[in-house]
């Protein structure tokens, strides 16, 4: 049987005071184990300052103590949240919009370790024919998060982020992009269109497909400058050329 090392027991007796190995003195872990929950709570406070307003102080506050029953994993603290939506899924299913919003802080949360894209090598893209451009598959980057909340939640959004309006003609948008540009966050309204466009892009239509089919499905011709827009803002990281296959996306 595999004995533990000091280090190992101390660990094991952070994480449950009824693991205390006999080597450990009584009382003695005590504090240490008090500081490293309220750690871990305290790096969900931080990371969901706007989940914890949405559902109230006590509810948040039962929902991190939960939570924070199990150890982090990961030595760098700032991780440990990003597997709290996951869990809200599970035991806290009822409230969609409370889990769109922490989705939302968890896409923030996460897009700090996700370092700026390459810009799309023009001169390569321009060297293809118009046949092969229209049947590139176009990868959408990991820090992009794309969101489609209610009107609610939109007005909620607005009261406490700063959002941008320009991609979109509605008063009332309820489709959002998340992005990072150089060390920022950016979050931005998207017209119905446009998000759609983005995230058929991401679920692997090409082009040419998206040409043929998106005004059937959505009401509006698709815009070709929605390309280059995305390329521009860096939401798309890259792509490659695919064979020519028959396309049955469903937009």
């Amino acid at each position: 049987m595999h004995s533990l090392s000091p280090s190992e027991q101390f660990t094991a007796t952070l994480v449950d005071s009824a693991n205390k190995p006999p080597a450990l003195r009584s009382g003695s872990t005590a504090l240490y184990r008090e500081c490293n929950q309220q750690a871990l709570i305290d790096s969900i406070f931080n990371a969901y300052p706007l989940t914890r307003i949405w559902c109230g102080d006590q509810i948040f506050s039962d929902a991190c103590s939960a939570y924070c029953r199990n150890p982090s994993q990961h030595w760098d603290l700032n991780r440990y949240p990003l597997a709290f939506t996951s869990w809200l899924q599970v035991h806290r299913s009822g409230d969609t919009e409370m889990l769109v919003l922490a989705a939302i802080e968890a896409q923030l949360q996460a897009n700090y370790y996700h370092h700026n894209p390459a810009a799309i090598d023009q001169q390569q893209l321009t060297a293809l024919s118009e046949e092969q451009q229209l049947a590139l598959r176009w990868h959408i980057g990991q820090h992009i998060g794309l969101y489609q909340v209610t009107a609610k939640l939109a007005d909620f959004l607005n009261q406490h982020k700063t959002i941008g309006l320009d991609l979109t003609p509605d008063k009332h948008p309820q489709w959002l992009i998340i992005s990072r540009l150089t060390v920022f966050h950016q979050l931005d309204w998207l017209s119905q269109p446009l998000y759609a466009f983005i995230e058929q892009l991401r679920q692997g239509c090409s082009l040419g497909f998206l040409l043929d089919s998106f005004e059937a499905s959505m009401g509006c011709p698709l815009d070709i400058q929605w390309l280059s827009l995305a390329i521009e803002r860096q939401w798309i990281t890259s792509f490659t050329l695919a064979e020519y296959q028959e396309e049955t996306h469903g937009i």
